[in-house]
């Protein structure tokens, strides 16, 4: 399944709308609309993780990637691939001042 019918399924199931959604994400309607339809199939990073919160699940969920079966290494791997490179250096300094 795409991202954009995994995105109008999850929304659904939760009885959201789509002006809902958009509006807590700060984006236009038609631009969330068209991320439904797959018209748009690159959603940006910066809304993918506050859509996961939003609809309650994680990212990987949204993309439709499978994490059954994946240990937690490979779990955190995927993850981590997803964010921008400044993001990761973040992930990267957090997790060594907790280690230090």
């Amino acid at each position: 399944m795409n991202t954009g019918k995994i995105i109008k399924e999850l929304r659904k199931q939760r009885h959201l709308s789509a002006e809902e959604i958009a509006q807590k994400l700060n984006v236009n309607r038609s631009t969330f609309y068209r991320w439904e339809r797959g018209d748009i199939e690159k959603i940006p990073y910066q809304v993918l993780i506050p859509l996961a919160k939003i609809l309650k699940v994680s990212p990987l969920d949204l993309l439709g990637i499978d994490t059954e079966g994946i240990t937690r290494e490979q779990r955190m791997m995927r993850a981590f691939n997803l964010l921008s490179e400044e993001q990761q250096e973040a992930i990267i300094l957090t997790v060594e001042s907790m280690v230090r």
